[in-house]
């Protein structure tokens, strides 16, 4: 591993220890430039006066790059070595988001992952205090020596499992190029998961790069085509960004322009490299691989190479490999470990899962069945390489426990009943909704990270029988199964009644996650009231057992049905408690913020709303979630009355979802519904009705005439026929909106506020002033129970016009 080497080591100017700190000066704004004077006068008179960056001592400069500069320094109080990078950016808010990026890094812990000690603002730039490791980068690295494929192969695999550590924690590297991974003295030496390579500076380069309008950002050479596009940072441009690093790296050349010229350099490298070089620099997002895990677990793999000719050859060959796997089982305690993998997800349940999507879902259905059977297996394969690192932490290493190396299988026993679960739920015939949702449902599998520090005690029967019941309805839910998952939580509920005092606790537990689901899918087809009443019967009981992960869901449940039902200030308080649930499970807090930021655009508080939305969306774990707050976002700079900056979030999150999801998949309805608002905003009236047209069309198709989405759609259309002057085809659809979302909210509801102002605007349009009148003056009345709001004094001034 890379290590911290004591001050003075390979520094440019100056002692070490307690005489160094004693010599220092106070404090000066430009530490680079002091350095230089201090070396200057060293050199010309022989006096050390090293110079000082708020508490640390200032030793050398390590290097500088597009971002900014590192120094070595000495920080007295921990006396330690550490590396400060100095980030350059001139606004507050740049230093904010920057300060921001750094504190959730330094949540992160990793082996491969240079970490954060802490960050600060020191006289107007932002430092960020790091390990020193001694080493160097990865492009001097290969300079060095010629370097073996193997040894290449496993410092990549080595970056593979940083980057997916990050990404799981919603952490995205942005400038991943051989400059950002960093190699100690003896890296490389053995090819091996724990030597030193450390990936650095993960999340700076995007934050700076958002400050910077140029599009892409990062550096030209290692960026995505989606980001060279304009597109943010995301963890499939780091997967891209991987893989020219890796071609790099092994053929000696970033990857030629022609696929031919491609397959030609590529030739000569096992099929499993060439699969990972072909899929990370896709083109199309959608052909990428699911996730960093699955690229780690391909370059991990054994390369199996081709037997020699002639059948003595053969049987030597055979021979050889019995003897040489018998040996190893003797060798290797852990060989085997990770055998239970394979009923987790099978080559045969992938081709029963395109039976059952293309049978049953929405067109486009067989691409979405591939990018899910591709999650499952480089899940199960993640799962597998979990189980064979925890065995070789005890049986070889002895690094942990025998009791820690239990209670870690006992925790990926339940990951893999959570997989198993979900299996089963997508082999069966699927509504079009469930196809939908099936990426997403994989997505939502808790992290297998959560292992690395267990506290699950052994279960008996009942109690694993209570939990699977749980994970049944946990998968029904997240394939928008809403009635089958009621049933499911239900049963799950009655399972988990305490049966004796010593499986009370963790009944009490599962009790209080099938409540949880239970309200989750009653707040999709039951109504409001009840609920919400059954969620705060969950929140209590997840409270009296210590559940804050749970707490947390239940809070960002409890404040998704507050944001259309509730005043500003109970959101918001609502908010607050999620929030500190959140925090004690160490879970981010973003999305959280971003339903903030829409209930203060529901409110009236557009400013509020940017603002807010501003600094949740960087942090956003996940792309479908991220695109879901930049469309909020699109729709706050509509309230405040910038049309132009509507459109650009519009796009942007519909770029953000397509990522995601794939170029075809029916989620993205949702995203070009909002980019044709904003096309109407801006005046590009005929474009925005022929999206409208062809969404109504296809989420018709996808979800049925009657559901509550469609109604949003309908009221969108209506008001860009109005806009063209169609009032009768503007009429017909706001009135089908109407009753689409009087049946889903009741007629009292404060979400028909808008349809009924637009009824209004277009009976006012026809000359039907009385009808008009009563439009507005209902629309006024549902309004005024939020107080306040803007929206009032538009509807009094519309109905003081007749």
């Amino acid at each position: 591993m890379a290590s911290e080497a004591p001050p003075g080591d390979d520094d440019d100017a100056f002692p070490e220890g307690a005489a160094l700190v004693r010599s220092a000066r106070p404090a000066r704004r430009d530490a680079t430039a002091e350095l230089m004077r201090a070396n200057v006068r060293r050199a010309l008179v022989g006096v050390d006066e090293p110079p000082r960056l708020g508490r640390f001592v200032v030793l050398g400069t390590v290097g500088r790059g597009a971002i900014g500069v590192v120094l070595a320094a000495y920080d007295p109080m921990l006396d330690r070595k550490v590396a400060l990078k100095l980030l350059r950016t001139a606004d507050a808010e740049g230093r904010a988001a920057l300060l921001h990026e750094a504190r959730v890094l330094a949540k992160l812990s990793h082996p491969h992952i240079v970490g954060v000690h802490e960050a600060a603002e020191i006289d107007g730039q932002i430092v960020i205090a790091m390990p020193f490791v001694q080493g160097p980068d990865l492009r001097a690295w290969l300079r060095e020596a010629p370097r073996e494929h193997d040894e290449v192969v496993a410092v990549f695999v080595a970056i593979a499992r940083a980057l997916a550590a990050a990404h799981a924690r919603g952490i995205v590297h942005g400038d991943l190029k051989p400059e950002n991974v960093l190699l100690d003295a003896g890296a490389g030496a053995a090819a091996s998961a724990s030597m030193g390579v450390r990936v650095a500076d993960f999340g700076m380069a995007r934050v700076l790069a958002e400050r910077d309008p140029t599009p892409g950002g990062g550096t030209p050479a290692y960026l995505a085509p989606e980001r060279r596009a304009g597109a943010p940072a995301s963890a499939a441009a780091d997967q891209f960004a991987f893989g020219v690093a890796l071609h790099e790296a092994l053929l000696g050349e970033r990857p030629p322009a022609t696929s031919a010229a491609l397959t030609r350099a590529r030739a000569r490298l096992p099929a499993a490299v060439r699969t990972v070089l072909r899929r990370t620099l896709a083109d199309d997002v959608a052909a990428r691989m699911p996730d960093m895990e699955a690229v780690a677990a391909a370059l991990a793999a054994p390369r199996h190479r081709g037997m020699a000719a002639g059948t003595i050859a053969a049987l030597v060959s055979i021979a050889a490999a019995t003897w040489f796997a018998a040996a190893r089982a003797r060798e290797d305690p852990c060989a085997g470990a990770d055998a239970p993998a394979a009923r987790l997800w099978t080559s045969q349940d992938a081709a029963r899962l395109q039976q059952v999507f293309v049978a049953n879902g929405p067109a486009g259905a067989d691409a979405i069945a591939t990018r899910v059977a591709e999650r499952l297996a480089a899940r199960r394969d993640a799962w597998a390489h979990a189980r064979h690192d925890i065995c070789v932490a005890t049986r070889v290493r002895a690094e942990q426990s025998d009791s820690l190396h239990d209670a870690r299988m006992r925790c990926l026993d339940r990951r893999a009943d959570e997989l198993v679960a979900l299996r089963d739920a997508l082999l069966q015939p699927a509504a079009r909704r469930t196809v939908i949702d099936a990426l997403a449902a994989v997505d939502d599998l808790p992290p297998l990270q959560r292992c690395d520090e267990p506290d699950a005690a052994p279960l008996d029967e009942a109690s694993l029988a209570a939990r699977r019941a749980v994970d049944r309805a946990t998968a029904l839910l997240a394939l928008g199964r809403y009635d089958d998952a009621i049933a499911a939580a239900s049963a799950a509920r009655d399972a988990a009644a305490p049966r004796d005092r010593d499986s009370e606790r963790t009944m009490r537990g599962l009790h209080a996650q099938a409540q949880a689901l239970l309200g989750a899918a009653q707040a999709r087809v039951a109504s409001v009231t009840s609920a919400r009443a059954t969620l705060i019967d969950a929140r209590r009981e997840a409270a009296s057992v210590g559940d804050d992960r749970l707490l947390a869901q239940l809070g960002m449940r409890l404040l998704q049905q507050a944001l259309f039902t509730a005043p500003l200030h109970e959101v918001e308080a609502l908010a607050e408690h999620a929030r500190v649930a959140a925090l004690r499970a160490g879970e981010s807090t973003a999305e959280i913020d971003a339903v903030v930021g829409e209930a203060r655009l529901e409110a009236g508080d557009a400013d509020g709303a940017v603002a807010v939305l501003q600094a949740a969306i960087p942090d956003i774990v996940r792309d479908d979630r991220r695109a879901l707050a930049q469309s909020t976002l699109g729709s706050a700079r509509l309230a405040q009355g910038d049309a132009e900056g509507a459109l650009g979030a519009y796009e942007q999150a519909l770029a953000t979802a397509a990522a995601y999801f794939g170029p075809e998949h029916p989620a993205l309805d949702f995203h070009a519904h909002r980019r044709a608002r904003g096309l109407r905003a801006v005046g590009r009236l005929a474009e925005a009705e022929r999206e409208l047209q062809r969404v109504l069309a296809s989420r018709i198709d996808t979800l049925g005439a009657d559901d509550r989405a469609i109604a949003s759609v309908l009221d969108d259309l209506a008001r860009t026929e109005r806009a063209r002057g169609r009032l009768d085809d503007a009429l017909a659809h706001a009135q089908r909106a109407l009753a689409i979302r009087t049946a889903a909210y009741g007629p009292e509801h404060v979400r028909l506020v808008e349809l009924y102002a637009s009824l209004g605007d277009i009976e006012r349009d026809r000359g039907a002033t009385e009808l008009a009148r009563e439009h507005y003056a209902h629309a006024l009345r549902l309004r005024e129970t939020t107080p306040g709001h803007p929206q009032i004094a538009e509807l009094a001034a519309a109905l003081a016009s007749l």
